[in-house]
């Protein structure tokens, strides 16, 4: 028998009161705050991997080494390694006018020299000319070159075999721990209000701190249909544990997929696909989810891009254990955002995005309108090693009160910041003056900080948590 509005309120007071008593419970049921919260997880970690693929794709493609000045270049214009050098720092710059151009003048001087032929092979490639780039690959004799250069040339040609592949795959595997000072989402006064009544949090309802293990796998594939303007069906698989030490009520599984068509024409990308996600809490079948998604980038200048994204999606939840009233907030998630992206160099990327959600849920006072402001900044330093540093403000306003709780309209404001480092283990041991093996070399170890707050109208919302999270990703190509 479906259950009615009145006994509804009543399973809502229950869960109010045993909050208050202090019996084994979250300090507020799960909600839609924790799935945006676990989604935010998957979506952080992808886009974790992504800047540490970036990363080594950089190094391989323009290479280390030390600062050369234009001076030097001008008192040793005949030097091969010093112009190479130089050349590199332009590859790194961005600059491929600027390195073509020495490069030109060099092999005049100097048609047989290895590296120099070497780091023009990597400009073309920059420049997405892999014909020639392989032909300048090819024409060199890997016994001039050093183990590092000989192992430059070697993905080099690696990256074009895999650019002229109509299929491209990968596999990313995530393994980790984090902290959280405050993972119950507790009540910074330490007060929950009960029809408008303020009844103060004991036992496990105050604030707790926990540590938690997870581990993620993923699987990307793309495939070029050979048309022109480029055409391409993309995919992905995820999924995502999660288990907490002390607080099993948040121990969470996600799964998610993703699928549908990539478009390409000079300065348009654009993609557009299915999407579908479920979510397990405490081993309760909690979320399924489905949808649209689709995103437009437009290159409106040299290192500037218009950036957009629009995700349509039905969410149904299930009452469980840890929300016996989840499915009140069953409907429509629509969410857009809007922003640019701009590269001041190809190892720095800066992003500043608007964006808006609106939730239709079966009851008003679970469905809200929120707007929201974001701001990225990665930066690829060398040797595999990437930093990203983002920062979210959001509001969201709820269209009716929460009677159980209180008859004071809900306001929500929320911030967060968070800081990760990204390092390949081969970087690491290679400080100590030992080379990794092959196996683990590539292993990207990745830490980062996070502080989140919410600033509510109804102290029960109100709460702060400070994060820190260490993982260790390989990530397989194919």
């Amino acid at each position: 028998m479906p259950r009615t509005g009145g006994n509804r309120a009543v399973a809502a007071l229950v869960v109010a009161a045993t909050l208050a008593a202090g019996l084994p419970a979250t300090a507020q049921p799960a909600g839609p705050e924790q799935v945006r919260e676990s989604e935010r997880r998957v979506q952080e970690q992808i886009q974790a991997n992504e800047a540490a693929a970036r990363a080594a794709m950089q190094d391989a493609l323009s290479g280390g080494g030390e600062e050369v000045t234009w001076e030097q270049v001008r008192q040793h214009p005949d030097d091969p390694a010093i112009n190479a050098a130089w050349v590199r720092q332009q590859i790194r710059r961005g600059n491929l006018l600027g390195a073509e151009t020495a490069l030109e003048r060099l092999l005049l001087v100097h048609p047989d020299a290895a590296e120099v032929r070497l780091v023009h092979a990597l400009v073309l490639l920059r420049l997405d000319d892999k014909v020639t780039a392989r032909s300048e690959l090819e024409a060199i004799d890997p016994a001039q070159l050093s183990p590092d250069l000989r192992r430059e040339r070697a993905q080099a040609l690696e990256e074009i075999e895999r650019r002229t592949q109509r299929l491209h795959q990968s596999v990313t595997l995530t393994l980790g721990g984090h902290y959280d000072d405050n993972r119950n989402a507790s009540p910074t006064s330490g007060n929950i209000l009960i029809n408008d009544l303020s009844f103060t949090l004991q036992g496990s309802a105050q604030k707790r701190s926990d540590w938690g293990k997870l581990a993620q796998t993923a699987y990307d594939f793309d495939y070029d249909l050979g048309t022109d303007p480029r055409l391409s069906v993309y995919g992905s698989l995820a999924v995502m544990g999660d288990r907490q030490s002390a607080l099993q009520v948040y121990n969470t599984v996600n799964g998610g997929a993703t699928g549908g068509l990539r478009y390409a024409d000079g300065p348009i990308k654009a993609q557009v696909g299915l999407i579908w996600a479920s979510m397990a809490m405490n081993d309760d079948y909690y979320l399924s989810d489905y949808g649209i998604t689709g995103s437009v980038s437009y290159r409106l200048a040299e290192g500037w891009e218009a950036i957009s994204s629009l995700r349509v999606e039905k969410q149904v939840f299930h009452d469980i254990s840890a929300d016996p009233t989840a499915t009140d907030s069953s409907g429509i998630l629509a969410t857009m955002w809007g922003g640019v992206q701009w590269h001041p160099t190809p190892a720095h990327t800066i992003a500043l995005s608007l964006g808006a959600s609106r939730r239709n849920a079966a009851t008003e006072y679970m469905s809200n309108t929120r707007r929201a402001v974001r701001l990225g900044d990665t930066w690829l330093l060398g040797a595999g090693q990437f930093v990203t540093l983002t920062g979210e403000l959001g509001a969201a306003a709820y269209h009716a009160p929460n009677p159980t709780f209180s008859t004071q309209p809900r306001r929500d404001n929320d911030s967060r910041v968070s800081l990760t480092y990204g390092v390949p283990l081969g970087t690491v041991t290679s400080l100590f003056g030992t080379e990794a093996p092959d196996q683990i070399s590539d292993i990207v170890a990745s830490v980062s900080a996070e502080h989140y707050h919410m600033q509510s109208t109804l102290t029960n919302y109100t709460y702060s948590n400070i994060r820190t999270q260490a993982l260790l990703s390989k990530r397989w190509e194919f």
